[in-house]
């Protein structure tokens, strides 16, 4: 019975080595699967990249005005994954994904800053801001998008700063 679980323990391990190894070389006619994304994201060993994620790096930091004047910046995303490094509680981890999913739908278009508060994106950003990270005495909000590229050996800033209040 031992011999027996050890074996197909062995067998599986194979699979997943071999299918992980698939899904690390990324052919194309496997992208569009929800297997593949399923994979990608729990199942996946290393973090592997893929160039338009090593290329565009975006961040966003918040501030906010309290009885007069303005808090110390914060990246959340930045601090949960910090803090999950030194507590080694998974929900920080999590928190951290959560942080960046919800701003990086937000992309820095060229368009005005009026543009970018009426979109819908921001507009979900800006409450998700509101619900987990700025607290309810805060009167108004600064927060900046920052997109770092980096290609050739060359670094190239881009920022958008916007100002809210409730």
């Amino acid at each position: 019975m031992k011999k027996r679980l050890i074996s197909i323990l062995f067998w599986a391990l194979v699979l997943h080595l071999i299918v992980s190894v698939a899904f690390i070389l990324d052919p194309p006619f496997l992208n569009s699967t929800w297997i593949s994304k399923i994979y990608k994201t729990y199942l996946l060993p290393g973090p592997f990249f893929t160039d338009s994620r090593i290329i565009d790096n975006y961040s966003l930091s918040i501030s906010w005005k309290m009885n007069g004047s303005w808090m110390p910046p914060i990246t959340p995303a930045k601090e949960d994954f910090n803090r999950y490094h030194t507590s080694l509680n998974p929900s920080d981890l999590y928190r951290s994904r959560i942080d960046r999913t919800v701003y990086s739908k937000l992309t820095l278009p060229d368009s005005s800053i009026t543009d970018i508060k009426n979109r819908k994106e921001f507009q979900q950003l800006k409450q998700y801001l509101f619900d987990h990270h700025v607290p309810r005495e805060a009167d108004s909000v600064q927060m900046w998008i920052i997109n770092k590229q980096a290609e050739n050996f060359m670094l190239r800033t881009d920022s958008v700063c916007v100002l809210f209040s409730r």
